[in-house]
């Protein structure tokens, strides 16, 4: 069976490996956080799911302005779930 399929064997080993020989340049200057657009930020992350993230995005804005008092924030909507359970 592994004969047959060991060109698919060897892909998935390819796509599995994490390649950590390659050139990165990196200038943490560049990655310094500044103003940016929190509405849209808000945004991106409920759209991704991010829910843990929207909390320190409140801490950021005060770390920037250099704010001592901490900002409340509103934790996000929770929503309306319902377990189903199937039994076989």
């Amino acid at each position: 069976l592994l004969r047959e399929n060991e060109a698919v064997a060897r892909q998935s080993k390819e796509l599995a490996t994490i390649v950590t020989q390659t050139p990165v340049t990196l200038d943490l200057d560049d990655c310094q956080v500044g103003h940016y657009d929190r509405p849209r930020v808000t945004e991106l992350f409920r759209e991704l799911e991010f829910s843990s993230l929207l909390p320190r995005l409140a801490e950021l804005e005060a770390a920037i302005s250099g704010a001592t008092t901490p900002v409340e924030t509103k934790p996000p909507p929770r929503g309306d779930y319902h377990v189903v359970q199937r039994r076989l």
